[in-house]
């Protein structure tokens, strides 16, 4: 017998089981920070009963077990995964998998399991899912990571985009590898993901790239993902600049090879050398830079030495990025691969800041230029730093965003997909 979900949602709270590949608290990423916003949206609904499920490292758990509570809070979970295939993105154990995911879904009960990113657990996830919970599975996808094995990125090794997945060239950006295990790993892929009743994209672009490569179109929906409630967004955008003073210009994130802080600085040594000092200020907010390859981090420390005072350069609690926006007249967002639905984006969108950013992907979906800002060309220094010039100048006029669905709204969108998926069931 199969239920009505409304008479069901009619009698108690609906249950859901968000999984993400990680906790904010332990893990940075805009992925994990979108699960558990949107857990903690959940939880301020009436008729939603959420739990939040996190892959963590088993010394994050403090014991030898596969799960414990994040701080003792018993709706949220640590569960300490089997180590995953990083070429086929399947477990290792799939039958030490299958019993941790028995166990969870014992535990919480849930009558949805809303996985956000499968990377950590393997998508061999999804059909033990469906085997042993025999419950709607909805899946947020955050990248590319299906498609492309260099980390989800669509980026050649060699440096470039890709446009589009084809065997052979995945054969030639990593060589160890024949273009036909390529395709068996694409099958494989499909095969996990088909047991998915809907998918979340929170960009068009992403849910195209995805269409294109071979999942469902008619199983996935496009819908962004929520702030905390606490970024509610209001019309108070920047603070108008002190007469004489710099153009304030903010990069928010991690300073990584695909985020495209090198570009900007590069942008900012032409600007610097067109323009008084003074005129233009950038401020670095982000970290990370240590984890990556020397060579990396050299380069990026050097143009920062070379810009001198023009750089004001911290790290930064998440709670603090709506004030810290506020402060500066535009945001940066300079990445160089196909960005999905940037979090920093919807940040600025919340503050009132208008964004400059790369003219690809998710990103040049999100920024209407002269409504929320403007795009420059990706991975031009050059162009970029013509934009910057021309706000500098005023020959370009700084717009004033509208203000954007807020993490109230969006979440309610999320919880309509939970009973299309319940209901397709």
């Amino acid at each position: 017998m199969v239920l009505d979900p409304s008479a069901r949602h009619a009698e108690r709270p609906l249950r859901v089981t968000i999984v993400s590949h990680g906790h904010p608290a332990l893990s940075i990423g805009g992925s994990e920070r979108s699960a558990l916003s949107l857990f903690e949206n959940l939880k301020a609904a009436d008729d939603v009963l959420p739990t939040f499920v996190a892959r963590a490292e088993p010394r994050h758990l403090g014991h030898d077990g596969d799960f414990g509570l994040f701080h003792g809070r018993t709706d949220e979970i640590l569960w300490a995964p089997p180590a995953i295939d990083s070429f086929r993105v399947v477990s290792f154990s799939p039958d030490r998998l299958r019993r941790q995911v028995s166990e969870l879904l014992a535990n919480t009960q849930p009558d949805i399991v809303h996985v956000h990113h499968y990377g950590g657990f393997g998508a061999d996830l999804f059909p033990i899912l469906a085997e042993v919970g025999q419950v709607p599975i909805v899946a947020t996808l955050h990248e590319y990571l299906a498609i492309c094995h260099n980390h989800g990125q669509m980026v050649k090794v060699t440096g470039g985009l890709c446009h589009e997945e084809y065997y052979a060239d995945c054969g030639t950006c990593f060589p160890d590898y024949s273009s036909g295990k390529f395709f068996l790993r694409k099958q494989l892929l499909l095969e996990c993901m088909a047991s998915v009743d809907r998918f979340i994209s929170p960009s068009r672009f992403l849910a195209d790239r995805y269409g294109a490569w071979g999942l469902p179109r008619d199983r996935i929906v496009v819908a962004e993902n929520p702030l905390p409630a606490s970024r509610t967004p209001t019309a108070n955008g920047t603070a108008p600049r002190r007469s004489g003073g710099p153009v304030v210009i903010g990069f928010f994130g991690q300073f990584n090879p695909f985020k495209g802080v090198d570009v900007l600085l590069d942008a900012m040594l032409i600007v610097q050398s067109s323009l008084p000092p003074g005129a233009i200020e950038l401020g670095l907010f982000g970290g990370n830079l240590e984890i990556w390859q020397p060579e990396f981090r050299a380069a990026i420390e050097a143009r920062i030495a070379a810009l001198g005072p023009a750089v004001k350069r911290s790290a930064y609690r998440n709670e603090e990025v709506i004030d810290l926006m506020r402060r500066v007249d535009w945001v940066v967002v300079p990445s160089i691969w196909w960005e999905n639905s940037p979090v920093v984006i919807q940040e600025a969108k919340a503050a009132g800041v208008p964004v400059l950013c790369a003219d690809i992907g998710g990103m040049s979906e999100k920024i209407r230029p002269g409504t929320d800002g403007l795009h420059f060309a990706a991975g031009d220094a050059r162009d970029l730093a013509e934009k910057l010039l021309a706000i500098v100048s005023g020959e370009i006029e700084t717009p004033h965003p509208p203000v954007p669905l807020s993490p109230i709204e969006l979440t309610a969108g999320i919880v309509e997909v939970y009973r299309e998926a319940s209901a397709a069931r």
